[in-house]
């Protein structure tokens, strides 16, 4: 459920809706004896399957991310043409990487990092609230990335928060700890580190059947406004889905 799970195959997966019919018998004068009732049998609907996980190259239509057995809520996002996804919490346009770049990850996040770039021994102690608030409050506070305040918005009909995070261009990333720079951590131990100088991210931080999520979308310097309006766009039709 976290950065792990890259096996980028170049499939595109359509899933339709499995849907119950009525079957009727055949009646009086339609192949069937006159005046025999015949039963009607029915079977119920079926639910309605989950939209697909997102793998390969993706044609347009929803996606389920953050879908793994163990996890308590699937996200379901409308994504476009282009985007690509490895069937876990992350999809991805130009690769994800530098200079243009993007990627939209889910990550719940147990606690954050004072210091990117000399993160080792900078968590915060005590750790981070488990609020949606003590989560924007802690990212917006950090001081060697330009943090924007956090702002109240809605996400799936839920309230959120949404803010923005930028790394320095002027960061020498091989002379960051580990070669990373990074900005929290998960609870299984995961680490939020980040592709490269310049790097910027817009994140959403919302409470969906009781489980914490931070969403973020992902680009860099040279990334179009059109290719960020399409990511955001992509955030901002996440609905949630509980899991169990």
């Amino acid at each position: 459920m976290y950065f792990t799970r890259i096996a980028a195959a170049a499939a595109a997966i359509v899933v339709a809706a499995a849907v119950g019919i009525n079957v009727a018998g055949p009646g009086p004068g339609v192949g069937g004896p006159v005046n025999t009732p015949v039963p009607t049998p029915t079977t119920r609907p079926s639910p309605a399957s989950p939209p697909p996980q997102p793998i390969g190259v993706l044609q347009a239509g929803e996606y389920a991310l953050y879908d793994a057995p163990s996890d308590p809520v699937r996200t379901v996002m409308t994504v476009p043409d282009g985007w690509t996804g490895d069937g876990g919490w992350v999809i991805r346009k130009y690769d994800g990487e530098p200079p243009e770049g993007m990627a939209i990850a889910i990550w719940d996040v147990a606690n954050v990092y004072r210091d990117g770039c000399n993160w080792e021994g900078s968590l915060f102690s005590p750790p981070v609230g488990p609020t949606v608030d003590d989560l924007a409050t802690a990212l917006s506070s950090l001081s060697d990335r330009a943090a924007t305040p956090a702002v109240d918005v809605a996400l799936g009909g839920l309230p959120a928060k949404r803010l923005e995070i930028t790394i320095p261009e002027d960061v020498d990333f091989s002379e960051c700890d580990g070669g990373e720079f990074r900005s929290w951590t998960s609870p299984g131990g995961g680490a939020r580190y980040h592709q490269g100088p310049g790097e910027h991210s817009t994140i959403w931080i919302v409470e969906a059947h009781g489980t914490r999520l931070l969403i973020f979308a992902r680009d860099f310097p040279a990334t179009s406004d059109e290719d960020r309006a399409e990511a955001r766009a992509i955030v901002e039709s996440a609905r949630f889905e509980p899991m169990r």
